[in-house]
């Protein structure tokens, strides 16, 4: 299995705490409203990944070739400890049987993207009580480069606040990495922002690559990561967040069991 090259270098669990205003209502309309940003990052996730089918019919499917189930093999090895980030262990019947550190995304997911391994998890800041929700994709570019999360999450209850951006993110060993960053606000009040970030990898940097079905094409497999996280409305308009303060730990991790397709 090719090394990391350093030098050259949802579905997201729908029971996140919402970090944004603390309005006084009653103890059953505010548990609601604090689930309600989580199943908006996990639907926007689960539509991400589920649209590959739509564009995955019009591409001949790759199958799962041996160096991509080796390349799947190694992500799938990653370890649970990310740095001071806590683990949040997935409900009993929500894991992956064969890899139960791992939130379920679905047979029928995995099935239309070709998927041929993932890690899916949930950290949390023990310090401040953020959590972050991880995913990463190892499968066929046809299927795992289309579409974004920005235009799954339902329209009218999220806004977008502005176009999505590319951002510089340096790891914990100086290495620089680009991904795609966005925030949406929701329409009901009291609820945090969201917050995603996406890209794609043949095994080396991430890249917040503008046309990635073109540039990954040829590929024998592509790593695609999503994140997501709330962020108060207050703070909307700040660089940092937790997100950001988890990649720099998590993609120095994660690049130790990725294998550079060009190797």
């Amino acid at each position: 299995m090719a090394r990391f090259d350093r030098a050259n270098a949802g579905p997201i669990d729908r029971n996140r705490e919402d970090h944004g205003e603390d309005l006084k209502m009653p103890a059953d309309t505010k548990t609601l409203k604090r689930f309600l940003p989580i199943v908006a990052i996990t639907l926007a996730t689960t539509l991400t990944l589920a649209s590959g089918f739509i564009q995955g019919q019009l591409d001949e499917r790759f199958g799962r070739s041996e160096e991509m189930l080796a390349a799947a093999s190694a992500l799938q090895a990653l370890p649970i400890p990310c740095g001071v980030w806590e683990f949040q262990t997935p409900e009993e019947d929500r894991h992956v049987e064969a890899y139960p550190n791992e939130r379920d995304l679905g047979e029928r997911v995995v099935d239309i993207l070709q998927c041929a391994g993932y890690i899916n998890r949930r950290y949390q800041d023990p310090s401040s009580g953020e959590t972050v929700d991880v995913t990463v994709l190892i499968g066929p570019p046809p299927e795992t480069s289309v579409h974004k999360p920005s235009i799954c999450l339902p329209s009218r209850a999220y806004k977008p606040l502005g176009d999505a951006r590319p951002v510089v993110i340096e790891d914990s060993q100086g290495v620089e990495h680009k991904v795609w960053c966005q925030t949406f606000r929701p329409a009901e009040i009291g609820q945090a922002s969201l917050r995603m970030y996406w890209g794609w990898s043949t095994g080396n940097r991430w890249d917040a690559s503008e046309s990635p079905r073109t540039e990954f094409m040829g590929e024998p497999y592509l790593y695609k990561i999503q994140l997501g996280c709330s962020v108060a409305r207050s703070a909307e308009n700040e660089e940092d967040d937790s997100c950001r303060r988890f990649m720099r730990e998590f993609m120095t991790q994660v690049g130790h069991h990725m294998t550079d397709s060009k190797d």
